[in-house]
């Protein structure tokens, strides 16, 4: 028998704390940095970082994967919106960086 998933032992507030962070941080900042730079009529950019999970599902990650997949969701759409505005949007998706974090998730031992 297979070890059960490691998504069924995710926890709600894990998860929110995850989408909190990824997600509507990203939205909360980019609304701040666009309202500003339409009311003053400057073009500008936005980069929000994302990671090469948002299209990789990968073990022991819901959570991460899911709020990076979301994440480069508003990116577009975000993009779309403020593009006549002269503000671009886009997002960098890297692949893991073994900060002190990342070891944790990513290290081998």
């Amino acid at each position: 028998m297979p070890t059960p998933p490691a998504f069924l032992d995710t926890m709600p507030e894990a998860f929110d704390q995850t989408e909190a962070v990824n997600v509507r941080a990203a939205l909360i900042v980019g609304q701040v940095v666009a309202r500003r730079l339409i009311e003053r009529g400057t073009a500008g950019a936005i980069v929000n970082v994302s990671s090469q999970s948002s299209s990789v599902g990968l073990p022991n990650h819901a959570a991460y994967c899911a709020s990076k997949g979301a994440l480069d969701q508003l990116t577009r759409v975000m993009a779309m919106e403020l593009g006549p505005y002269g503000i671009r949007v886009n997002a960098v998706n890297p692949t893991v960086t073994l900060t002190r974090m990342g070891l944790v998730a990513w290290g081998d031992g």
